[in-house]
């Protein structure tokens, strides 16, 4: 059972987090480099967008 202060907690973790992403800036060499990498070295590849995982995250922590 999630508690009122948890509930705020969790809404102030959600602002931070929005706050330091828009601070981050990769670029699309940076995120291409990564990615090939993890293909390389552990036969990896996304199924899933950075948008749209970090989006499918905060939804998860809402509804927790």
């Amino acid at each position: 059972r999630v508690h009122k202060k948890q509930i705020s907690e969790m809404s102030d973790l959600e602002k931070l987090a929005a706050e330091r992403f828009k601070e981050m800036q990769f670029s699309q060499e940076f995120i291409d480099a990564v990615v090939r990498k993890a293909k390389e070295k552990l036969g990896w590849k996304p199924k899933t967008s950075l948008d749209k995982g970090l989006r499918r995250t905060i939804e998860f922590f809402r509804k927790a």
